[in-house]
Parts: C-alpha cells; sequence; structure tokens
C-alpha cells in the first residue's frame, strides 16, 4: 500500500509539473539577462511570484522554500530565466526592494503570499498602488 501511495504522488506531481508548462505560454518575451528573472508557481492555485533583480534566480529558489512551507504547504514549480503568470491570473500586490526600482516582485492570485512577505522580507516594500507600479 505503501508503494501505490508514493507512486501515485509521483503521478500526480508529474501532472502539475505538465500542467504548468501547458499553462506557461503565457509567458511575455523579456530583454531581461539570464539570471536576472524568474517565476515561482503554485500550480494547484494558480498563483504565481514573478521576480525580476539582478541574481534573481537565486533569491526565487530561497523564496520558494520558505513559501512552500509557510504559505501553500507544498511543492512549487520555479522556472528561471521566465517570467510568466496564469492566465486571467489577477494581481495581489507588486513590491520593490529599499528606494530601487531594478529590484520588484510581482505577486498574482496569491494575498497570503504578500501578507507573509510584507511580515517577513526585510527591505521589500509595497508599491503605493497596483496600477501605478511597473509591472515585471
Amino acid at each position: 500500500m505503501r508503494h501505490l501511495v508514493a507512486m501515485t504522488t509521483k503521478a500526480v506531481w508529474l501532472a502539475v509539473v505538465v500542467l504548468a508548462a501547458v499553462l506557461a505560454p503565457t509567458a511575455t518575451p523579456s530583454t531581461a539577462a539570464p539570471g536576472d528573472e524568474c517565476t515561482i508557481a503554485a500550480p494547484p492555485l494558480a498563483a504565481t511570484v514573478e521576480a525580476r533583480m539582478k541574481n534573481a534566480v537565486d533569491l526565487c529558489e530561497l523564496l520558494s522554500m520558505a513559501l512552500a512551507g509557510d504559505v501553500f504547504h507544498g511543492r512549487l514549480l520555479v522556472t528561471p530565466g521566465k517570467l510568466w503568470h496564469y492566465e486571467g491570473a489577477q494581481v495581489s500586490c507588486r513590491l520593490h526592494f529599499g528606494q530601487s526600482e531594478d529590484a520588484q516582485l510581482s505577486v498574482r492570485n496569491s494575498p497570503e503570499t504578500c501578507r507573509w512577505l510584507r511580515r517577513h522580507a526585510a527591505g521589500w516594500h509595497l508599491y503605493p498602488s497596483i496600477e501605478g507600479s511597473t509591472p515585471p
């Protein structure tokens, strides 16, 4: 029985990865340097965090581990070098680091992630309005 559960879990995660790959083409192309952008996705919720900054890939790897445990309570998909979101996904918040406009996060379909970032991500600040910020 234990082996069957492990096989079922693997099949579910494979389906999640395939689903994310199918939905990922809603991404818009970008001119950022490799490593300067990435997306963290929670496919079951169609939630994403798009990051644009120097060494974004490293941030995404670390942030995805924290969000997987504290917010989503499951595995997340990280796509280095790509900014994308699910079609129709609503912007939950946009943030910038310090006084710079060069480091930005855009969170979609996850107000919980926005609350987590406000509490735990030192130096990150919400834009005053979602419409007034520059989308990553």
